[in-house]
This record gives C-alpha cells, structure tokens and sequence, in this order.
C-alpha cells in the first residue's frame, strides 16, 4: 500500500521538519536538477498534508527523472486522496509501466477504479495485488464489496471468509457477509455474522439496524424492534459525539 503517514505533524515534531524542510530547499536551490531533493521535500509536505505543494514537487521530481516510480506513485495517492481519481489512475498506471511488480501501485489503482464505479476494472487489479500478497486482508474485504455490488453473493462470501482468516477482527468482512447470507435468505447464519460484528464493535449501529431487518424476516418482532431502537440510539449518540467534538475543536480546547 501506500508507504507515507497521514498523520499530520505533531507540534513536538514542527522543529525537527522544520529542519528537514530547510535542508531540502538548500538542496534545491544548491541544485535545482535534484530530483531526490524535490521527492523528499513532496514527502515532508505530503505528511504536513499540504497536498497542493507535495503534488508540484512529486511532479518536479518526474519532469527531472521520468523513470521514477515512486514519484509518480506519492503523487498519484495524494491525487486519490483529493478525489481526482483519473489523475491517480494515470499515475499508478505510469508506475505499472516503470515498474510491474509494484504490487501497491495495482492496489491503489483497484481503489481509484471502485471510487469510479469501474468495478470490473477494480476487481481485475485487486486480484493481481492478491497474487503478489496472498495474506492482505483488507484487499480481500475491498474484492468482496466490489463482487457484492455486482450481485455476486457466493464470490463476495468467499472473499470476506479470506479477509476473516487473515484478520479475525475485521468488522467489515462480518458484516458484508452477514448481508450476503440475508440477501441469499440464510437468515440463522446473517445473525451470527451481525452478532460478531456488535461484539467486535458495540457501537455499530448499522449492524443493530440489519440485524433487526433479518429478525423481522424471520417474524420475531419484538427483536427486531428492540434492534432498531438501538441502532436509532447508537446513531444518535454519534451524532452527540461528532457535535461535541467539533465544539471542542471550535472552543480551542486541548
């Protein structure tokens, strides 16, 4: 996947990248045909999450060295992040080309093709990503949404199974299996996926709301409701702690 963090720089941390970010520019400016100095500054702005300046300095680092993958694949994440998902197409396209065994460059396609409902195409890289990582979860949780929006239960099962396996904690692949097994009118084995997922996360209220849709398929009404009063509540309860935390955010509070 992606090798760079998303975190933003802490304030322990703004005088060392401070230091790091002067050092780069004097590499620039000592020689402005340094391509490396461009990538390595584009990763210090990536991580302050000033995307417009990295993505400039990623293409800097290209237009001096047109052979460098990494380049082209920083710049077609940030690309992705700022959801222009052709450009980052193009760009993880670029780095197939350079470099075909860069299994993340067909792993960050895969998404960008799903963000654009090009589901085939998505799909096709996922399953090259899979060979190249046959013990990536999360890849296999993506190829199992991507199989469940096209209609294809038992392949979408299949997958969320091997997402399982490798990360018994992903809440995700439970819950997308527990709704292939409703939708195939396996009512007893849905439940038992959304009762995983509670139990992984509590506060899921999507889960309390499909679990009441499958009690109320199986006539046990009194389940269903009690389910459907506690997903409201759970999800009103987020709300609570999104406004909370915004006012927090706003007051200027630590």
């Amino acid at each position: 996947t992606h090798a760079f963090s998303d975190a933003k720089v802490s304030h322990g941390g703004e005088g060392l990248w401070a230091g790091v970010l002067a050092a780069c520019n004097y590499a620039i400016e000592s020689n402005p045909s340094d391509a490396s100095a461009y990538f390595e500054r584009g990763n210090i702005y990536e991580h302050a999450r000033v995307y417009r300046r990295a993505i400039a300095d990623y293409a800097k680092a290209i237009e001096i060295e047109p052979a460098s993958a990494d380049a082209y694949l920083s710049r077609g994440y940030l690309y992705g992040a700022l959801r222009e998902h052709g450009r980052a197409v193009a760009d993880f396209t670029k780095v197939i080309e350079l470099a075909p065994a860069r299994s993340d460059a067909y792993y960050n396609r895969g998404i960008a093709y799903g963000k654009m409902d090009k589901h085939d195409l998505a799909i096709a890289d996922l399953t090259t990503f899979i060979r190249f990582e046959p013990t990536h979860a999360f890849a296999y949780y993506l190829r199992g949404c991507l199989y469940h929006l096209a209609g294809e239960t038992d392949c979408a099962i299949a997958d969320y199974s091997e997402a399982i396996k490798f990360d018994p904690e992903c809440a995700g692949a439970y819950f997308g299996r527990g709704d292939a097994y409703r939708q195939q009118s396996k009512l007893d084995r849905a439940l038992v996926e959304y009762d995983r997922v509670i139990a992984i996360v509590p506060k899921a209220a999507p889960a309390y709301n499909n679990r009441g849709i499958t009690y109320e398929l199986r006539g046990d009404y009194g389940r269903a409701i009690g389910d459907y009063t506690k997903g409201i509540e759970e999800r009103f309860r987020a709300v609570e702690r999104f406004l909370e935390d915004g006012l927090v955010n706003f007051n200027g509070v630590d």
